[in-house]
């Protein structure tokens, strides 16, 4: 099964850590993500999930992401990355599996 990796997020910039991150189907269903060196961050998630994780090197910045659709080609969601406060920052992210021969993933956003 391929992974559904995150190349673009939006907004650009803060965001921008989330790229090379993945999701991967297991055979039950759910989904693990990993981070974009294979580090697994969660596991069994499934549509609606919420989760937090921690990037290695950034021990201060907590990661939030929600899954609002997942297939095992697909993934859309929400993601933080600060404290509860507010005008945290946020975006949403979109993440594809690879579909052919010359694409081995591809991803694409849209913001608020």
């Amino acid at each position: 099964m391929d992974k559904i990796i995150i190349d673009s997020v939006a907004p650009e910039g803060i965001g921008d850590d989330l790229k090379g991150c993945f999701y991967k189907p297991r055979n039950d269903g759910a989904f693990d993500f990993y981070d974009k060196d294979g580090k697994i961050k969660a596991r069994d998630l499934k549509e609606g999930s919420s989760f937090s994780f921690q990037l290695d090197g950034q021990p201060d910045i907590p990661w939030s992401l929600t899954i609002k659709t997942i297939t095992d080609l697909n993934v859309t969601g929400n993601w933080t990355n600060a404290p509860q406060e507010v005008g945290e920052p946020e975006g949403t992210y979109q993440g594809q599996a690879g579909g052919g021969s010359d694409v081995e993933s591809a991803a694409s956003a849209s913001g608020y």
